[in-house]
Parts: C-alpha cells; structure tokens; sequence
C-alpha cells in the first residue's frame, strides 16, 4: 500500500488510511502505511486508523453561481455554500440535501455526516406583464423596467412587452416586430 492508501467503499464515500497505533512493541503508533521494523519481544498487535470522506455535490440552475466545487469532505466537517444570482435574478431555494428550513437562505451548511448534493435555483426578475428584465436589458434597458416594457421605443405601436422575448422580434427595430 502507498502512504496514505484510499479505499473506496462506495460511489460516494471512500476511505483513507492516516496511520496506525500498536500495542505490545515501540513505537506506539505512526501516520504512513509502514509501521517500519520492530522485533517482536511479547504479543503485538497492530491497528490501522483510517478516516471517513463523504462526497460532495453541488450545482447552481441558469442564473447563478456557487462558491463551492464538488470535492471529497472528511466525515463530520462543515461546508458552508453560497448561492450568488446573476444581473437580473434573485436566488429561489435550494434543491437535494438542504437542511430543513433553510432552503431559501442564500447561504447554508451542511454537516458531512454522509453524501451531500445541492443545487441553487434562481428566478429571473420580471418587469410588468411578466417580462424578464434580462431579456430588456439584452436590448439596452439597464433601469426603470416596467417604463421600458410598458414603452412603444420603436415606434411600431405596439408596447415592447408585447414584443416578447418570447417572439424573435427586436423591441428596438420596428421592421423586425411587423
């Protein structure tokens, strides 16, 4: 076995060797995968020590990030995650393994007392008539969104709400909304 010697045990926990303690024979105890060469004056038995990881898993849906990578975390350890969303998106609930009543925090954590998955969900903002402020600041509106959705910027007569992001026509070229 190499120092520090992993065995998976499972798809999403694993274990790792951190060293070994003996009785009977010195020295007591060492942290490789080599307990070295001793004579065995009386009986002796030796102990390996090995720690629990768990897996970790996490994610973030259209609108957002996260400020934790999918890694391995020692059993009982913390990991506290983040939800952050993008320009013109609030942060909506956690999905998988949040605790209970926290799913709406924007940060929470979790105890690795075995595998973990999250995932942060995020909602677009909407202007009035359900437009997504993304998609009007696409097309140049970075402010007073419901004036920009609720406006005829392009002169074809028809609210810009109306032309959708849904519809491929552009809200500022009033050619493209005929």
């Amino acid at each position: 076995m190499r120092e520090h010697e992993l065995a998976r045990h499972g798809r999403d926990d694993q274990f790792l060797l951190t060293g070994w303690s003996r009785t009977g024979s010195s020295p007591a105890s060492g942290t490789s995968n080599s307990t070295g060469q001793f004579t065995l004056t009386m009986d002796t038995t030796v102990t390996w020590l090995w720690s629990t990881s768990f897996w970790f898993n996490s994610g973030a849906g259209a609108g957002g990030s996260v400020n934790q990578a999918d890694r391995w975390a020692a059993q009982g350890s913390n990991i506290t995650i983040t939800a952050t969303p993008s320009n013109y998106y609030d942060f909506d609930t956690w999905t998988g393994d949040a605790p209970v009543g926290q799913e709406t925090n924007t940060a929470i954590t979790l105890t690795m007392d075995g595998p973990r998955q999250v995932t942060a969900t995020f909602a677009a903002r909407l202007a009035t008539n359900d437009v997504p402020e993304w998609w009007l600041a696409s097309h140049g509106w970075t402010s007073d969104f419901d004036d920009a959705a609720l406006g005829d910027q392009d002169g074809d007569t028809m609210f810009t709400w109306r032309n959708t992001w849904r519809t491929p026509s552009r809200p500022t070229n009033c050619p493209s909304s005929r």
